[in-house]
Protein backbone atom coordinates (compact mmCIF):
# COMPACT_ATOMS: atom_id res chain seq x y z
CA UNK A 1 0.00 0.00 0.00
CA UNK A 2 1.16 3.48 -0.72
CA UNK A 3 1.21 6.33 1.77
CA UNK A 4 -1.70 7.96 -0.03
CA UNK A 5 -3.89 4.86 0.25
CA UNK A 6 -2.90 4.43 3.90
CA UNK A 7 -3.84 8.04 4.64
CA UNK A 8 -7.12 7.65 2.74
CA UNK A 9 -7.89 4.50 4.76
CA UNK A 10 -7.28 6.28 8.04
CA UNK A 11 -9.40 9.28 7.06
CA UNK A 12 -12.24 7.03 5.85
CA UNK A 13 -12.06 5.00 9.06
CA UNK A 14 -12.20 8.20 11.12
CA UNK A 15 -15.22 9.52 9.21
CA UNK A 16 -17.09 6.20 9.40
CA UNK A 17 -16.20 5.80 13.07
CA UNK A 18 -17.35 9.29 14.05
CA UNK A 19 -20.55 8.85 12.03
CA UNK A 20 -21.34 5.51 13.68
CA UNK A 21 -20.67 6.91 17.17
CA UNK A 22 -22.92 9.91 16.44
CA UNK A 23 -25.70 7.70 15.07
CA UNK A 24 -25.42 5.31 18.02
CA UNK A 25 -25.47 8.13 20.57
CA UNK A 26 -28.44 9.72 18.78
CA UNK A 27 -30.32 6.42 18.80
CA UNK A 28 -29.67 5.99 22.51
CA UNK A 29 -30.71 9.53 23.38
CA UNK A 30 -33.71 9.72 21.02
CA UNK A 31 -36.49 8.71 23.40
CA UNK A 32 -34.93 10.12 26.56
CA UNK A 33 -35.43 13.56 28.02
CA UNK A 34 -31.69 14.12 28.57
CA UNK A 35 -31.37 16.42 25.56
CA UNK A 36 -34.25 18.90 25.26
CA UNK A 37 -35.66 19.72 21.85
CA UNK A 38 -35.14 16.36 20.13
CA UNK A 39 -38.20 15.76 17.90
CA UNK A 40 -40.16 12.54 18.33
CA UNK A 41 -40.75 12.27 14.59
CA UNK A 42 -38.50 13.22 11.66
CA UNK A 43 -40.08 13.94 8.29
CA UNK A 44 -38.37 14.56 4.98
CA UNK A 45 -40.93 16.01 2.56
CA UNK A 46 -38.20 17.29 0.21
CA UNK A 47 -36.87 13.74 -0.19
CA UNK A 48 -40.36 12.38 -0.88
CA UNK A 49 -40.92 15.11 -3.49
CA UNK A 50 -37.48 14.44 -5.06
CA UNK A 51 -38.42 10.82 -5.74
CA UNK A 52 -40.92 11.98 -8.38
CA UNK A 53 -38.52 14.31 -10.26
CA UNK A 54 -36.77 13.49 -13.54
CA UNK A 55 -33.23 13.86 -12.14
CA UNK A 56 -33.60 11.52 -9.14
CA UNK A 57 -32.87 8.31 -11.08
CA UNK A 58 -29.78 9.88 -12.67
CA UNK A 59 -28.51 11.13 -9.31
CA UNK A 60 -28.96 7.70 -7.70
CA UNK A 61 -27.30 5.99 -10.69
CA UNK A 62 -24.37 8.44 -10.53
CA UNK A 63 -23.98 7.92 -6.78
CA UNK A 64 -24.05 4.15 -7.32
CA UNK A 65 -21.39 4.32 -10.02
CA UNK A 66 -19.24 6.53 -7.80
CA UNK A 67 -19.56 4.00 -4.94
CA UNK A 68 -18.58 1.14 -7.28
CA UNK A 69 -15.55 3.10 -8.55
CA UNK A 70 -14.40 3.93 -5.01
CA UNK A 71 -14.88 0.30 -3.92
CA UNK A 72 -12.89 -1.04 -6.89
CA UNK A 73 -10.08 1.45 -6.24
CA UNK A 74 -10.00 0.44 -2.57
CA UNK A 75 -9.84 -3.26 -3.48
CA UNK A 76 -7.03 -2.66 -5.98
CA UNK A 77 -4.90 -0.75 -3.47
CA UNK A 78 -5.36 -3.48 -0.86
CA UNK A 79 -4.47 -6.49 -2.96
CA UNK A 80 -1.64 -8.56 -1.52
CA UNK A 81 1.87 -8.04 -2.84
CA UNK A 82 2.79 -10.36 -5.68
CA UNK A 83 5.42 -12.98 -5.04
CA UNK A 84 8.67 -12.35 -6.83
CA UNK A 85 9.22 -14.33 -10.01
CA UNK A 86 12.39 -16.40 -10.44
CA UNK A 87 15.46 -14.65 -11.85
CA UNK A 88 17.09 -16.13 -14.93
CA UNK A 89 20.86 -15.66 -15.22
CA UNK A 90 22.16 -16.23 -18.72
CA UNK A 91 25.14 -14.71 -20.50
CA UNK A 92 25.65 -14.75 -24.26
CA UNK A 93 27.49 -17.86 -25.30
CA UNK A 94 26.65 -19.81 -22.12
CA UNK A 95 25.20 -23.24 -22.81
CA UNK A 96 22.82 -23.12 -19.82
CA UNK A 97 20.76 -20.87 -17.61
CA UNK A 98 20.85 -20.50 -13.83
CA UNK A 99 17.50 -19.87 -12.12
CA UNK A 100 17.48 -18.05 -8.78
CA UNK A 101 14.42 -18.35 -6.54
CA UNK A 102 14.07 -15.05 -4.59
CA UNK A 103 11.97 -16.77 -1.91
CA UNK A 104 14.82 -19.20 -1.20
CA UNK A 105 17.27 -16.28 -1.06
CA UNK A 106 15.01 -14.50 1.45
CA UNK A 107 14.70 -17.63 3.60
CA UNK A 108 18.47 -18.18 3.56
CA UNK A 109 19.14 -14.54 4.47
CA UNK A 110 16.68 -14.74 7.38
CA UNK A 111 18.27 -17.98 8.58
CA UNK A 112 21.73 -16.39 8.42
CA UNK A 113 20.50 -13.44 10.49
CA UNK A 114 18.85 -15.81 13.00
CA UNK A 115 22.33 -17.19 13.76
CA UNK A 116 23.45 -13.81 15.12
CA UNK A 117 23.32 -13.85 18.96
CA UNK A 118 21.67 -10.42 19.21
CA UNK A 119 18.82 -11.25 16.83
CA UNK A 120 15.56 -12.31 18.51
CA UNK A 121 13.95 -13.32 15.22
CA UNK A 122 14.41 -12.75 11.50
CA UNK A 123 11.92 -13.40 8.73
CA UNK A 124 12.36 -12.98 5.01
CA UNK A 125 10.03 -12.90 2.04
CA UNK A 126 10.34 -12.13 -1.64
CA UNK A 127 7.75 -9.81 -3.21
CA UNK A 128 7.37 -7.65 -6.27
CA UNK A 129 7.07 -4.07 -5.06
CA UNK A 130 6.19 -1.51 -7.75
CA UNK A 131 7.54 -3.81 -10.43
CA UNK A 132 10.87 -4.54 -8.70
CA UNK A 133 11.72 -7.91 -7.19
CA UNK A 134 12.44 -7.19 -3.53
CA UNK A 135 13.78 -9.26 -0.63
CA UNK A 136 12.11 -7.99 2.55
CA UNK A 137 13.84 -8.84 5.82
CA UNK A 138 12.13 -8.20 9.16
CA UNK A 139 14.65 -8.44 11.99
CA UNK A 140 13.73 -8.19 15.67
CA UNK A 141 16.17 -7.72 18.52
CA UNK A 142 15.60 -7.85 22.25
CA UNK A 143 18.86 -6.12 23.06
CA UNK A 144 18.98 -2.45 21.97
CA UNK A 145 22.58 -2.14 23.14
CA UNK A 146 23.65 -4.47 20.30
CA UNK A 147 22.10 -2.38 17.51
CA UNK A 148 25.40 -1.52 15.84
CA UNK A 149 26.46 -5.16 15.51
CA UNK A 150 23.00 -6.21 14.32
CA UNK A 151 22.93 -3.43 11.72
CA UNK A 152 26.37 -4.52 10.56
CA UNK A 153 25.09 -8.12 10.26
CA UNK A 154 22.09 -6.92 8.23
CA UNK A 155 24.38 -4.87 5.96
CA UNK A 156 26.67 -7.88 5.48
CA UNK A 157 23.70 -10.11 4.64
CA UNK A 158 22.37 -7.59 2.10
CA UNK A 159 25.86 -7.27 0.60
CA UNK A 160 26.08 -11.08 0.31
CA UNK A 161 22.74 -11.12 -1.52
CA UNK A 162 23.93 -8.41 -3.92
CA UNK A 163 27.21 -10.25 -4.53
CA UNK A 164 25.46 -13.56 -5.23
CA UNK A 165 22.80 -12.10 -7.51
CA UNK A 166 25.22 -9.94 -9.49
CA UNK A 167 23.66 -7.46 -11.91
CA UNK A 168 20.18 -8.98 -11.68
CA UNK A 169 17.33 -6.63 -10.79
CA UNK A 170 16.77 -7.46 -7.12
CA UNK A 171 16.40 -5.00 -4.24
CA UNK A 172 16.68 -5.65 -0.53
CA UNK A 173 14.77 -3.94 2.25
CA UNK A 174 15.44 -4.58 5.93
CA UNK A 175 13.27 -3.44 8.82
CA UNK A 176 14.71 -3.59 12.32
CA UNK A 177 12.30 -3.90 15.25
CA UNK A 178 13.21 -3.66 18.93
CA UNK A 179 11.20 -5.77 21.33
CA UNK A 180 9.92 -3.55 24.10
CA UNK A 181 8.92 -3.90 27.72
CA UNK A 182 10.61 -5.78 30.55
CA UNK A 183 8.26 -8.77 30.24
CA UNK A 184 9.11 -9.30 26.59
CA UNK A 185 12.85 -8.89 27.20
CA UNK A 186 12.75 -11.64 29.84
CA UNK A 187 11.28 -14.24 27.49
CA UNK A 188 13.68 -16.78 26.00
CA UNK A 189 14.59 -16.41 22.38
CA UNK A 190 12.69 -18.84 20.07
CA UNK A 191 14.76 -21.21 17.94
Amino acid sequence: MTRLSTAADRIAALIVGVTLVALGAGALLWRTDLVPGIPHLITAPALVNALDTWWWRWAVAGAGLLCVAVALRWLLTHRPARKAAPILLHDDGDPGTVIIDPAAVAAAAAEALNQHPGVYSAKGKAVTDRGIRTIELAVTTAHPEELSTIIRAIDDTCANIAECIGDSPLATRATLHIKGGPRELARPRPR
